[in-house]
């Protein structure tokens, strides 16, 4: 039996307004021709949109589950030593990845809005 993991891929920039995790440069966007040994590859749909666009103050746009999650990721709340709106939305934003299901993105687009209001990082 081969190995499962996690695939993560890139993608390219869109133009206008950028996404918070949107990359660019070599390689940015494309899938990798081959895994080595026998690996089975599953791909959670980091790159699903969010059921609405959440702009941060300083003008980032939240756009799908990877540009979320690269905002809880970055260290924005390394300060924060407990909050249950941010766990919420982390705990939603990882069911919403491995489901892919309409109803769990909505359940953490919801939350993430919550708990960014809550500690003043949106417009």
């Amino acid at each position: 039996m081969g190995r499962k993991g996690v695939l993560e891929v890139g993608r390219p920039l869109t133009g206008g307004t950028p996404s918070v995790g949107e990359t660019a440069g070599p390689g940015a966007g494309l899938w990798p021709r081959s895994c080595p040994g026998n690996a089975t590859v599953t791909l959670m749909p980091w790159s699903k949109p969010l059921t609405r666009e959440l702009t941060l103050k300083d003008g980032r746009v939240l756009r799908t589950l990877h540009d979320a999650r690269y905002v809880f990721a970055s260290g924005v709340f390394s300060g924060v030593k407990h909050s249950p709106p941010l766990e919420r939305a982390i705990d939603l934003l990882m069911k919403a990845a491995n489901s892919g299901d309409d109803h769990d993105v909505q359940a953490a687009t919801d939350q993430v809005a919550i708990a960014l209001r809550v500690h003043g990082m949106v417009t």
